[in-house]
């Protein structure tokens, strides 16, 4: 298991109710791509979807596939990690990532000539990005498109720093990289800002494996390389050791993902252009500003690659990858940690079961003292499934008196967050937690025998058949 087009062609074998294929035409730069997800979802699916026709820059034909998000789900990201849905629940998979993010495998280079990504090349002047396709998620992101590039640097002690950065497109040599102070990006250009310098820079463009993607947006301590990092999340997923090669610009310096579907090399620029509107994880559009210019001077790609665009209504990265940091904060403190929900950026909702009463404030304060950008925290007992909003929903209006269990905080505003001015907004603990044994809190549910009865006899059961729906809609 490699890149895409492994994951794709063996879900399709497995598990072909959890892709489906589009042969229709269609125009990413005009959302059609996200039309057909939020149409998907709002029947309550969420598959994978591929378009085997799709557009490019120029307006000519995509030679590969083009996708939507592959890691819009859980589900979907259980069956890339290899868990069976059957056997594990949510948690597992957080498990399973933040025990590949804290066991660093180093990446084997192979030889440019084994390197999918390396079967098609363009350099200097035959640079042309017109060929590849661009994408706009919502009705207002600016024209003409956008590309969601992982990106590749090296910091003065040659460590690697992966982490992801939007770009628009401004023309066939020339990308925008939005990123800002606090990124580890940002503070490695300041010195070559200050010798007046370009910066050596690998846009990964148009996806790879999900553990990759996510594990590019993981949060590492800054001793570690994160080409060992996300090596580490690779391996745990996969079995297999994630696969590097020499990039064409600087070769064994500046190593780049072998089996990647685009890789863009070139150098972040002082020179700024101005790129917004876009819809990003926030689910709402963020201003237009300033963003340095990325010069495009080497392409590699797929012969027919399959490019992965980035939905925001649907991506679980953050999820993934922040509930796996959140565990990472909590375990040395609260041994019983049962499961994690970040529902949305900066929300997260923990299951616990704890030594005392009223250590639910004391848990949330733990991620507020340890993690940035942390807004909301919601703790519940053990008894409550906090991927269960129904669940989480009883537990807030049962087991808590909000003048008591809810404490509000001013916290470090995230430069997306639309709510609250400057660099502070209120923030809010909820404690979600039983505040003292009694019979009053305990869950009604059927008896154990009665439970392993019918899970039992569901087991034998074809059940894929039977529609996705929450309880609370249709």
């Amino acid at each position: 298991m490699y890149g895409n087009s492994d994951l794709f062609n063996a879900l399709e074998k497995s598990s072909p109710h959890e892709v489906y294929r589009i042969q229709q035409r269609i125009d990413p730069r005009e959302c059609d791509h996200a039309g057909f997800e939020e149409a998907f979802r709002e029947r309550g699916k969420r598959p994978w979807v591929v378009f085997e026709d799709s557009l490019r820059t120029d307006g000519d034909k995509w030679q590969g596939l083009f996708s939507t998000c592959n890691f819009n789900s859980f589900a979907l990201l259980g069956m890339a990690y290899g868990l069976d849905l059957k056997k594990s629940r949510p948690f597992d998979l957080i498990l399973k990532h933040h025990h590949g993010m804290t066991h660093p495998v180093p990446p084997r280079w192979i030889d440019k000539k084994q390197a999918p990504v390396k079967q098609l090349i363009q350099r200097g002047e035959d640079v042309n990005l017109g060929l590849l396709p661009i994408f706009r998620n919502c009705d207002r992101d600016a024209r003409p498109g956008w590309m969601a590039p992982m990106w590749a640097v090296r910091d003065r002690d040659g460590r690697y720093n992966l982490s992801w950065h939007r770009s628009l497109y401004i023309n066939d040599r020339e990308i925008t990289i939005r990123f800002y102070p606090g990124r580890h990006l940002w503070d490695e250009f300041q010195g070559y800002m200050k010798r007046k310098e370009p910066m050596p820079a690998v846009a990964i463009v148009g996806g790879h494996h999900p553990a990759f993607s996510v594990g590019c947006g993981t949060a590492f301590n800054l001793d570690v390389d994160e080409y060992d990092a996300v090596g580490g999340i690779y391996k745990e997923a996969t079995g297999e050791e994630l696969r590097v090669t020499d990039s064409e610009l600087w070769g064994r310096d500046l190593v780049v993902p072998a089996d990647a579907e685009v890789i863009l090399e070139g150098y972040i620029t002082e020179r700024q252009e101005e790129a917004g509107l876009w819809c990003d994880a926030w689910q709402n559009y963020t201003r237009p500003s300033k963003q340095n210019v990325f010069r495009v001077d080497a392409v590699t790609m797929r012969e027919q690659p399959l490019y992965v665009s980035n939905w925001p209504g649907a991506s679980v990265q953050t999820s993934l990858s922040g509930a796996a940091e959140v565990y990472e904060l909590l375990r040395p403190h609260f041994r019983d940690i049962r499961g994690i929900n970040f529902p949305f950026v900066q929300t997260v909702i923990v299951s616990a079961k704890l030594p005392a009463r009223g250590m639910g404030t004391n848990l949330a304060a733990t991620l507020y003292a340890m993690k940035q950008n942390m807004k909301h925290v919601i703790v519940v007992d053990e008894d409550v499934d906090p991927y269960d909003f129904q669940q989480v929903f009883f537990a807030m209006t049962s087991r808590v008196d909000a003048t008591r269990d809810v404490q509000l905080l001013n916290v470090m505003r995230h430069v997306n967050d639309p709510a609250g001015e400057g660099r502070t907004v209120g923030g809010m603990i909820i404690d979600a937690t039983r505040p003292h044994d009694s019979e009053e809190f305990e869950i009604a549910k059927p008896s154990t025998s009665a439970m392993e009865k019918a899970r039992k006899a569901l087991e034998r059961e074809p059940l894929d058949a039977i529609p996705n729906r929450s309880a609370l809609t249709w």
